[in-house]
């Protein structure tokens, strides 16, 4: 169990004790590592921070993965179960590897197919995408939303994280969402919102793709679910 933090904001700095405090906040989810990465756009402030718990790739495997480049940047939260046969097929298309993390397989596939690289994944996780060719951000959770994912939006601020305390203590005062409190108490659970107004979910197999110039939603959308066939067999499917 790992956990991710992020801190989008227009036209302004942010501290690097503002993700301090929220990976604080879930360092119970990643004790063996605490990172962060602060990103300059022009007067906007890209801010990504998670909590690891080191299982694949121990020693190697830390995060944010960068690619060489520079353009793409990564933290994720969860394990892939069949990243060993993914990375043959991108090392058979020539995609070099520098780890032997799960997480670096995920990567490197959505850099080169974008988010229909999902439609290849099995496993539990959600993580936060970085791409300054376009500057976007997608986030993306798993077929069954086994690991949390959260985000709260305000006129100059995208806040997201794998805990609500996490957003809570980077955002302006929260107000409480009635109707959410409602659905709540008859159901003991809310859809793909919160308690908070504003404060959501990412859906279950699922991407939300914000724009980092003006934090708009460009893309929000369903992935398909696993195959369960090869990926040695479906190559034309995500060429």
């Amino acid at each position: 169990m790992c956990g991710i933090n992020g801190i989008i904001r227009l036209r302004n700095n942010i501290d690097i004790s503002e993700l301090n405090l929220m990976n604080e906040i879930i360092k119970y989810r990643g004790p063996d590592d605490q990172v962060f990465d602060i990103t300059k756009i022009k007067n906007n402030s890209v801010g990504i921070a998670m909590t690891r718990l080191a299982i694949v790739d121990v020693k190697e495997g830390k995060q944010p993965f960068v690619s060489s480049c520079k353009n793409y940047k990564i933290v994720f939260n969860g394990e892939i179960y069949n990243y060993l046969e993914l990375r043959k097929f991108l090392e058979n298309k020539n995609i070099s590897f520098e780890t032997k993390s799960d997480t670096e397989v995920l990567f490197k596939g959505l850099i080169e197919f974008g988010y229909e690289w999902l439609e290849e994944i099995k496993g539990m996780f959600s993580f936060s995408f970085l791409n300054f060719t376009d500057n976007t951000l997608m986030l993306g959770r798993d077929y069954f939303g086994e690991k949390p994912l959260y985000y709260h939006r305000t006129d100059n601020q995208l806040t997201f994280s794998s805990s609500v305390n996490s957003i809570k203590s980077a955002s302006d005062k929260l107000h409480v969402n009635s109707e959410a409190i409602l659905e709540y108490l008859n159901y003991s659970y809310t859809s793909e919102t919160t308690i908070y107004d504003d404060l959501f979910r990412v859906k279950p197999n699922s991407i939300i793709q914000f724009s980092l110039d003006d934090l708009s939603v460009e893309r929000e959308l369903e992935i398909k679910s696993p195959k369960i066939t090869s990926v040695k067999n479906d190559i034309n499917t995500i060429i």
